[in-house]
């Protein structure tokens, strides 16, 4: 039997965008939907440490934990807090630990301004965010 598997989405998605690469896969895992987003959509996190303690008081001992994007920033914090937990193994996707100096700053600027767009425009923030490069492949199930 393998390890509880469990699987964290990034800003802006909710547990089912693993529904294709649980497919692949073929192994059951959890993939809840973070304060915020898909079925929490209207409860917020109160704060990040708020949700990274969440996850950590849910993790399964022994879990195969996966995060992508700020799942994978959430993933390790958790991972890193939940001594009463053993995370078997931690898969990060576009995940960076923190910044710090003149980068958080920049980081922080960007964010300011990119929450000052989502507020006035969601729709025209979610367009120009999603057809980012990265985002090509994805687009095709869009369609």
């Amino acid at each position: 039997m393998s390890a509880p598997l469990v699987m964290i989405h990034g800003s802006f998605g909710c547990g089912g965008d693993w529904a294709e690469v649980l497919r692949r896969l073929g192994r059951p895992a959890s993939t809840p939907d973070l304060p915020g987003h898909g079925a929490r959509f209207g409860s917020p996190a109160a704060s990040f440490d708020a949700v990274q303690n969440e996850l950590a008081q849910g993790l399964p001992n022994g879990c195969d934990l996966v995060g992508y994007s700020l799942g994978g920033r959430l993933a390790l914090a958790a991972a890193l807090q939940a001594p009463r937990v053993t995370v078997r193994s931690l898969v990060l996707e576009s995940a960076h630990p923190v910044l710090d100096g003149a980068a958080k700053a920049i980081r922080l600027a960007e964010d300011r301004d990119r929450s000052l767009h989502l507020r006035q425009d969601p729709a025209a923030f979610l367009r120009r965010f999603y057809g980012a490069p990265l985002f090509e492949s994805f687009r095709v199930y869009l369609n």
